[in-house]
């Protein structure tokens, strides 16, 4: 026995030096065999995946690689005799979340024949996570600054929160003017007998959004037994479907506005680096959200005060051509009298201007009534325009509209604001005696054309007063180019022309 003990090589000092700087270093460590088993790992490789040496070593690697052919490739590459270097990978832990990580490796050959892998493995979960969460924040914003209205930007906030955040289902919920309720802007992914049942729920409601709103401060519940713990159960559907759920308020200027929520299917860890990413998100939605309520605010002004402003024209015209029908018509009997066929001169006149007034009186109440500006005819719109320009000035005007689809209803209205336009520059300004206005289709485009022979303009010098950069951004608002061609003594054209949708 003891000689047996004296022929067993002793393992030296350095040796075992050796084997605890592997067994224990900070940095993972593996050898996979040549049938692609785990001969061995280190504890920081076991650590990092969360798995015991039993549940690890001596199982097939590819059971723990999230996508088979990048391992397969690298033991390929290994056993030919390859070396590779920070190679990106993605590892399945225990609790079934993914590290993405760097394996650098060669093989030990002997006799030409692969022994076995010697594999470094570097986490880099956290800075690739990093790194995505910067690309898509470049998406949101670039995907924002193409929304207009607070609904569009709460669907793009809310599809892009739940694909940077891996959760399920998002929402986003407002505060009512009194500031009693919420009321869901938008949701995704939710059960429609949900949404509809809290379409609209008290501040004081037993929800994460409403506890949010009412804190001015972020509710995180990483699992449904946080969730029984601080928020009161009175409707447990959320908890036959969802594990972890997170509602931020939306702050503007230091008042809560709303809230952003987040449902995710299974348990959540909310890191800082997470926490500190989804309340970024949360304060991106809320100044879009401003952004864009403000802007709607403003368009809306902006159409009030313009129908104002034509509706107070329309009035005052509409009134005079009122007055001359009343001096007319008592003037009428007296000439009758004395000069009969003046007297139907006179009538004629009346009966023009009594048409020219109700031409008058049906754009006023498109004016006050937008729905029906956009059901009526372009047609029928135009000519109302015609006959009222032609009962104020001596002019002759055609009209030749001819439409092969139905016009998007912006394109509709900005049309008919442009001829609105041109007619009353050319009764006021233009001392013309004719005029045309046509519109067309041209191949992949629509052309309206309105022209007159009236005195024109320099163009170098143009006038704001005509209207002509209204006009213009009109134009821009549909996409459409706007051209004006004008010689002093040779009249002027416009020239509108709009893409067709492809």
């Amino acid at each position: 026995m003891k000689e047996q003990e004296e022929s067993e090589p002793k393992t030296s000092p350095r040796e075992l030096e050796l084997a605890d700087f592997v067994e224990n270093a900070v940095v993972s460590l593996h050898w996979i065999g040549v049938d692609g088993k785990i001969i061995w790992a280190n504890q920081a490789e076991l650590d990092l995946l969360g798995y015991t040496r039993e549940e690890y070593i001596g199982h097939n690697i590819a059971e723990f690689h999230v996508d088979h052919d990048v391992i397969e490739e690298m033991l390929r590459r290994l056993t030919s005799g390859e070396n590779l270097s920070n190679y990106e990978a993605r590892l399945r832990c225990k609790d079934g979340s993914i590290k993405q990580v760097l394996i650098s490796s060669n093989g030990l050959f002997e006799d030409e024949q692969f022994i076995h892998t010697r594999c470094f493995t570097i986490d880099i979960t956290h800075r690739k996570q990093a790194e995505d969460r910067i690309n898509l924040l470049y998406l949101l914003t670039a995907a924002l600054s193409e929304a207009l209205t607070p609904e569009q930007v709460a669907k793009v906030i809310v599809e892009q929160a739940i694909a940077m955040s891996g959760a399920s289902a998002g929402s986003i919920v407002l505060l009512t003017p009194d500031k009693t309720q919420l009321e869901i802007l938008i949701s995704i992914n939710y059960a429609k007998q949900l949404t509809d049942e809290w379409h609209r729920f008290s501040v004081d409601s037993p929800a994460p959004l409403a506890e949010s709103v009412r804190t001015e401060q972020p509710v995180w519940l990483r699992n449904r037994e946080e969730f029984g713990a601080r928020i009161p159960l009175t409707d447990e559907r959320p908890l036959k479907i969802n594990q972890a759920w997170a509602a931020i308020p939306l702050i503007v200027e230091k008042r809560c506005i709303g809230a952003l929520g987040l449902s995710f299917l299974t348990d959540q860890i909310f890191d800082d680096d997470e926490r500190a990413f989804i309340v970024a998100l949360a304060q991106q939605c809320a100044q879009a959200l401003e952004r864009a309520r403000l802007s709607e605010d403003a368009r809306d002004l902006a159409v009030s005060e313009e129908r104002k402003h034509l509706a107070r024209d329309l009035h005052d015209s509409v009134s005079q051509s009122l007055f001359s029908i009343h001096v007319l018509a008592q003037t009428v009997p007296r000439l009758w009298e004395k000069d009969s066929q003046q007297a139907q001169e006179q009538l004629k006149q009346l009966a023009t201007i009594a048409q020219a007034a109700m031409s008058e009186m049906r754009t006023l109440l498109l004016e006050l009534r937008p729905s029906s500006l956009v059901k009526a005819s372009l047609q029928d719109l135009v000519t109302q325009l015609i006959t009222v320009a032609q009962a104020q000035q001596a002019v002759t005007i055609s009209c030749h509209i001819e439409l092969e689809q139905a016009l998007p209803e912006d394109v509709h209205v900005t049309l008919y604001r442009i001829i609105q336009e041109s007619l009353n520059n050319l009764v006021k300004h233009s001392q013309a005696t004719q005029g045309s206005i046509t519109l067309i289709q041209e191949g992949d485009h629509l052309t309206l054309r309105i022209r007159d022979n009236g005195c024109g303009f320099n163009l170098t010098e143009e006038s704001a007063g005509l209207g002509l950069g209204i006009m213009r951004e009109r134009a821009a608002t549909i996409g459409a180019a706007f051209e004006v061609v004008s010689k002093v003594g040779l009249g002027t054209e416009i020239f509108v022309i709009w893409p067709l949708p492809l």
